[in-house]
């Protein structure tokens, strides 16, 4: 698999120190001086919400670290991997989420899904997918005939896992794409 962007690859330092008054470089060192490679991810966040960090930051920077220190690796979750795939297609959302609903359509496409757990009509949809990982998809129209289709599969076992997985669903909604827009 190759090498994920970490936390701190997408979060530049600047937007951090603008944030929350210090630079990535400036938390790693703070961090390593409080030992916090000892401690679980919610005493991380805790510590640095004492610093003055608000909460989403503070949750951020904590990720960042465990991921610079080897302590967690680019999708990892307490409860597994996650990984999000995003993609906006030219159709409405009613069309699009009926790809997902329709048996026939989504037989087409996702022949692995027989029933969701949950269904908010013109929100969000979630499923089981191989075993006891989650799905949970989100739409959002984008004017009337185009929507983004935003998905959140959980619970996975492994890295590579999460790698294959990603790729899958990328795949899976081109030919979603394909199918719907040529409607």
């Amino acid at each position: 698999m190759s090498r994920e962007s970490t936390t701190l690859d997408r979060v530049s330092p600047q937007k951090v120190k603008a944030a929350t008054g210090k630079s990535w470089a400036e938390w790693l060192t703070i961090l390593d001086e409080q030992s916090a490679n000892k401690l679980p991810h919610k005493e991380i966040a805790l510590l640095l919400h004492r610093l003055g960090v608000v909460d989403w930051w503070a949750q951020m920077i904590a990720v960042g670290y465990e991921q610079a220190r080897g302590l967690r690796v680019p999708h990892q979750k307490p409860e597994g991997f996650e990984i999000s795939v995003t993609l906006t297609v030219n159709a409405p959302l009613p069309l699009v989420e009926s790809s997902f609903t329709d048996q026939s359509l989504r037989r087409q496409w996702l022949p692995e899904v027989e029933s969701f757990r949950k269904h908010t009509t013109g929100k969000n949809l979630r499923f089981n997918f191989g075993g006891d990982s989650l799905v949970a998809v989100n739409f959002y129209a984008k004017g009337l005939e185009k929507c983004q289709v935003s998905l959140q599969h959980s619970k996975l076992s492994d890295e590579k896992k999460a790698g294959e997985l990603k790729g899958l669903w990328k795949e899976k909604l081109a030919v979603l794409a394909a199918l719907v827009e040529k409607q």
